[in-house]
């Protein structure tokens, strides 16, 4: 497992923990004496509703649907942003494709017809 993929494992591992051990609902808890039941059910729901974000980032840059910036960019909201960083991907794999075409054309100048 490479260094991208291990920090993605355990953020990822961190974060279930997180909701395993009750993290949203003890936080919470803490707000009831103050602004009453409703109100601390409310912020669990919404502390757990950001964590399964941040869980669902990790898991899109993970499965490289999306590089961490894209990712970051959608997550905040900036969906210009993320389309060019989109685009900026796209263009470095299609100029990578290229390179790697006119390498191989080189190569196998008997084998490439064009």
């Amino acid at each position: 497992m490479n260094g991208r993929n291990a920090f993605f494992a355990a953020a990822t591992a961190a974060l279930a923990a997180a909701i395993a051990f009750s993290t949203p609902a003890t936080a919470a808890t803490g707000a009831e004496p103050f602004y009453g039941d409703e109100a601390g059910n409310k912020l669990t729901a919404l502390l757990k509703e950001h964590i399964m974000g941040a869980v669902d980032l990790l898991a899109a840059a993970k499965a490289n649907d999306l590089t961490l910036k894209e990712a970051l960019d959608r997550f905040a909201g900036k969906y210009a942003d993320d389309v060019r960083d989109y685009d900026a991907v796209h263009d470095h794999i299609l100029g990578l494709a290229d390179t790697l075409a006119s390498g191989i054309a080189a190569q196998f100048p008997d084998k490439v017809k064009g």
